[in-house]
C-alpha cells in the first residue's frame, strides 16, 4: 500500500462506521445512497445493524461502477495522487474494454491536459512532448483503499483484486456462515466487545477480515502492528482489536464533467536558450513553470476565454540531439576545475558554436527539425486545432531567440502539409537522399554499421571545415533564401532575455533591418510571421533593445513598461496589444503624459524648431512627429520591485521569466487580444 500524502505510516484506528451496502454501492462523504448502489450527495449515512448470531446471509456484492473507481499516478513510488474525474473515467473504460477488444485496444490514453499517455497494459504514463527522468511515472487502478482519518490510500492492484475476489466470491455470501467468536489467530478480536468475524482472507503480508456489521480490516502481520496490539492488551485501553479499516470504491465520484480542459485556442513552442545539455533546469521544467504561471493569471483576468479556448505550451529542445563536435571539445578540455570547464562548454560555448561556420546550418537545422516535429506531433494529438481557427506562436529565450530570428529569415511557410511524418533529422534543405562515395565506402543513406558511420562523419566534418574556410575566404554564404519549411505561420515571435539587438549590429544591421516599414516587418518577415515582442528585464545584462535598429530615434525613448500581474491591464497595455496602428491613429491626441499638446505642436512647428533634447530620455513616443513613430512597439520591460537592486537582479534576471506572472499576463494579452481583433475584422 502507498500513500497519496507525505505523513506518518499506516497505523491502528478506531472502527470507522463504514458499512458495505447489500447492492454493491459506495458510500461518497456527505452522500446518501441513491439506487443502484451509487451514493447521491446530501444525505446522512445510516449504519446497517449486525447479523443475528447463528443466522447470518451476506449479501451479494455488485461490481463497482466506473465512477466509484479512481486511478492514481506516483512518481516516487511512496505518495499516490488521483488522475481528475475525467481522465479516471477514460482509463476506467478502457481498462474495462481491453479484454473484449483484445489486440485491437488502443495502446494509449491521453491524460492531464493531453500532455501524457497513460499505457495501461504497462501501467506506466509517458510525457508526448519532452523526454527526461520525470517523463515517465507509475499509475494504479485504485478499488480498495485503507482509510486513516480524511486519508485514503489505494491498495497495490494485486492486494486489492484478492480482496475483491474474496468479496464478491457467491460461494459463502449464499450460505450461512457459522460466527466465528473466537478465532484462531487473534482472541482478543471477539472478547471485549463480543465482535463476530464472518470472513477471513489470508494474504502473505496481512489478513483481510470481515465483520457482522460490515465493517471490514486489514490487519498487518509486521512486527509493528504486533507490537501495538499487545500494548493495547497490555493497557486494557482502546479497541482490543487492531486493524486498518477498509473501504471499496473511492470516497469521490469520479464526474465526466470534472476538470474537463477547454479545446486549444492557441500553442505557443517555447525555445530555450544556452546551456540546455546540463540538464540542470531542463526546457520542459521551464515549460511547465511558464505554464503554470500562465494558467493562474489567465483564470485570474481572462476566465470566460480560457475555460473556450485555453493556451497550450510546448516544450522545444534543439541541443540535446545534436553532437556538434562528436566529443572533441570533451577530449582536449583539462581535468583542472573539471566541474566548472564541463559547465562552460555545456552552456557558454553554445554560443561560439552558433557563430561557427562549421556548426551554424547544423544548429539551425536541429531547431527546424525539433519545431516542425513538435508542432506535428500536437496536430496528431489534436486534429481539429486548424480547423477551429488555431493559430501557433513563439517563445524563445536567450540564445534561441537568436537562432529562432534566423530560422524564420531562411524560412517559407509550407503548403498543402502532411503532418503524419515527423521532419527527417538533417540536412533539411535536401529534398531526397544524396549518395556519397568516398574512400570506396558503402554508398546511399541506409545500409554500414558502426565504423562505416564513424567514416562517414568524420568526413561530414572535414568538408564543413572546407565549405566554412571557403566561404570565409571568398566572404559569402552558402544559405539560400528560405531553406527552411515550416509548417505553420507565427502569430507571435516573443523574444524573452535576448541578446538579438547584438547579433544584428555584429552582423551589419543595415542590410538586415528594413527601415520603411516601423512595426515589426522591419525585422521579420511578414510572411512567415506577424509580430515580434522583445521582452527584458532591466537588469537582465544579456537582454538588447530592437527598436533603435529601426529608428535610432527610440534610442532615447524608454521600452514600454509592461502591467504587473497584481492588477487588471491598463487601456495602454490593450492599445499596445492591437497591433500597428495608421499614421492617423498615431496622429490623435494620445492620453500619455503630454501626448495631447506634444503632438499638437509637433505638427504645427518645423521639427528643427522643437527638436528634442539628445541627452534626454523619454517616457514616451509622444514628442516624434507622427509619420516617423513606429506602428507598434517592440521593446517591453519588466517592472522592477520596489526593493530590486540591479546588481542582485543580475544574478536571477536571465532565467527569471519562465516564473514570471507579469510575462504570463504580457503573453495572454497578446494572444487574446490579437484572437479577438482577428475574429471581428
Amino acid at each position: 500500500m502507498s500513500q497519496i500524502v507525505q505523513g506518518a505510516p499506516p497505523q491502528s484506528i478506531p472502527r470507522a462506521p463504514l458499512l458495505l451496502m447489500d447492492d454493491g454501492g459506495s458510500m461518497a462523504p456527505g452522500g446518501s445512497m441513491a439506487p443502484g448502489g451509487s451514493m447521491a450527495p446530501g444525505g446522512p449515512m445510516a449504519p446497517r445493524g449486525p447479523m443475528a448470531p447463528g443466522s447470518a446471509t451476506i449479501p451479494a456484492e455488485l461490481p463497482l461502477q466506473l465512477h466509484e473507481v479512481r486511478w492514481f499516478h506516483t512518481r516516487n513510488s511512496k505518495y499516490w495522487l488521483p488522475f481528475c474525474g475525467v481522465d479516471s473515467l477514460k482509463l476506467e473504460v478502457m481498462h474495462q474494454m481491453m479484454p473484449v477488444l483484445g489486440e485491437a485496444t488502443p495502446a494509449c490514453v491521453d491524460v492531464m491536459g493531453d500532455l501524457y499517455e497513460a499505457n495501461l497494459k504497462t501501467r506506466t504514463c509517458t510525457a508526448i512532448y519532452w523526454t527526461d527522468k520525470e517523463a515517465t511515472f507509475k499509475i494504479l487502478q485504485g478499488t480498495w483503499f485503507e482509510v486513516q482519518g480524511d486519508k485514503w490510500y489505494p491498495l497495490e492492484e494485486a492486494e486489492a483484486q484478492a480482496i475483491e475476489k474474496k468479496h464478491c466470491d457467491p460461494e459463502w455470501r449464499i450460505k450461512d456462515v457459522k460466527m466465528d467468536t473466537t478465532p484462531a489467530d487473534n482472541e482478543s478480536i471477539a472478547k471485549p466487545l463480543q465482535e463476530i468475524v464472518i470472513g477471513r482472507l489470508v494474504l502473505e503480508k496481512c489478513d483481510i477480515i470481515w465483520m457482522d456489521d460490515g465493517i471490514i480490516y486489514k490487519q498487518r502481520k509486521d512486527l509493528s502492528s504486533f507490537l501495538v496490539l499487545k500494548m493495547g492488551e497490555a493497557l486494557g485501553k482502546g479497541t482490543s482489536f487492531s486493524g486498518i479499516c477498509l473501504r471499496r470504491g473511492y470516497r469521490e465520484s469520479a464526474m465526466a464533467d470534472e476538470e474537463e480542459p477547454a479545446p486549444v485556442g492557441h500553442l505557443i513552442l517555447m525555445v530555450h536558450g544556452i546551456g540546455e545539455s546540463l540538464d540542470r533546469s531542463p526546457i520542459s521544467k521551464s515549460t511547465t513553470d511558464f505554464r503554470e504561471a500562465c494558467t493562474q493569471v489567465a483564470k485570474k483576468y481572462f476566465p470566460e476565454l480560457w475555460n473556450e479556448k485555453r493556451i497550450e505550451f510546448l516544450p522545444v529542445d534543439w541541443r540535446t540531439s545534436l553532437t556538434l563536435d562528436d566529443g572533441m571539445l570533451k577530449r582536449i578540455t583539462l581535468h583542472g576545475i573539471k566541474t566548472l570547464r564541463d559547465v562552460l562548454n555545456d552552456s557558454v560555448l553554445d554560443v561560439f558554436y552558433y557563430t561557427s561556420l562549421k556548426y551554424r546550418q547544423e544548429i539551425l537545422s536541429g531547431l527546424h527539425v525539433a519545431i516542425n516535429n513538435q508542432y506535428r506531433l500536437f496536430i496528431k494529438h489534436h486534429p481539429h486545432f486548424l480547423e477551429d481557427g488555431g493559430t501557433v506562436s513563439i517563445f524563445s529565450h536567450s540564445l534561441g531567440s537568436v537562432i529562432t530570428y534566423d530560422l524564420l529569415h531562411e524560412s517559407r511557410v509550407a503548403k498543402n502539409i502532411i503532418h503524419d511524418d515527423p521532419v527527417p533529422r538533417p540536412p533539411a534543405s535536401q529534398s531526397s537522399p544524396v549518395k556519397v562515395e568516398s574512400c570506396g565506402e558503402p554508398t546511399g543513406v541506409d545500409g554500414g554499421g558502426d565504423e562505416v558511420r564513424a567514416a562517414r562523419l568524420k568526413r561530414l566534418h572535414d568538408l564543413r571545415g572546407e565549405m566554412a574556410e571557403l566561404e570565409r575566404l571568398l566572404g559569402v554564404s552558402s544559405s539560400p533564401d528560405h531553406t527552411y519549411s515550416l509548417d505553420f505561420k507565427v502569430e507571435h515571435f516573443f523574444v524573452v532575455g535576448s541578446p538579438l539587438g547584438m547579433f544584428i549590429v555584429m552582423r551589419e544591421h543595415e542590410s538586415l533591418v528594413k527601415r520603411g516599414h516601423r512595426s515589426s516587418a522591419s525585422l521579420v518577415p511578414t510572411e512567415v510571421c506577424r509580430r515580434i515582442h522583445n521582452l527584458h528585464h532591466p537588469s537582465d545584462p544579456v537582454a538588447y533593445r530592437l527598436e533603435p535598429l529601426v529608428n535610432e530615434a527610440y534610442a532615447s525613448i524608454k521600452p514600454v513598461k509592461i502591467d504587473s500581474s497584481g492588477s487588471k491591464p491598463s487601456k495602454t497595455a490593450l492599445d499596445h496589444a492591437e497591433g500597428p496602428k495608421s499614421d492617423q491613429v498615431l496622429a490623435a491626441p494620445s492620453d500619455q503624459e503630454g501626448g495631447w499638446w506634444m503632438s499638437s505642436l509637433m505638427n504645427i512647428f518645423p521639427g528643427s524648431i522643437l527638436k528634442p533634447d539628445p541627452d534626454k530620455v523619454y517616457d514616451t513616443d509622444s514628442h516624434i512627429p507622427h509619420n516617423e513613430r513606429l506602428k507598434e512597439r517592440i521593446d517591453f520591460s519588466l517592472k522592477e520591485g520596489l526593493v530590486d537592486i540591479s546588481y542582485v537582479n543580475t544574478l536571477t534576471a536571465h532565467t527569471g521569466y519562465w516564473t514570471s506572472a507579469d510575462c504570463a499576463l504580457y503573453v495572454l494579452l497578446q494572444v487574446y487580444k490579437s484572437r479577438r481583433t482577428r475574429n471581428s475584422m
